[in-house]
């Protein structure tokens, strides 16, 4: 019984680390894709949806980037992977325009 509070435990602690990994990625994206920098921005994106494919800010702004530069395309892909990814996470409620 203790044992299995310490395996739920570890698997909190991952998520939690995963989630500020993601989230310090996203941050400095935003602030890249403010300064006009939509390639680096992307490339920040890319390694915040690596680390966690249902985080649906990452891909909006992904989304947004792809767009505004012309690449319809991939953003659409970007926009799939997303809605795939959160239909078979236990996240309720969440959605992807």
């Amino acid at each position: 019984r203790e044992m299995g509070f310490l395996v739920e435990r570890r698997k909190w602690k991952k998520r939690e680390d995963t989630r500020a990994t993601v989230d310090a990625l996203y941050s400095a994206a935003e602030f890249l894709y403010r300064d006009g920098r939509g390639e680096d921005a992307l490339e920040l994106l890319k390694k915040a949806l690596k680390e966690d494919a249902t985080y649906v800010p990452a891909a909006a702004l992904m989304g947004r980037i792809l767009r505004e530069m012309g690449r319809f395309k991939e953003a659409l892909q970007v926009h799939s992977k997303v809605k795939q990814g959160v239909a078979k996470s236990s996240v309720l409620g969440t959605e992807v325009a």
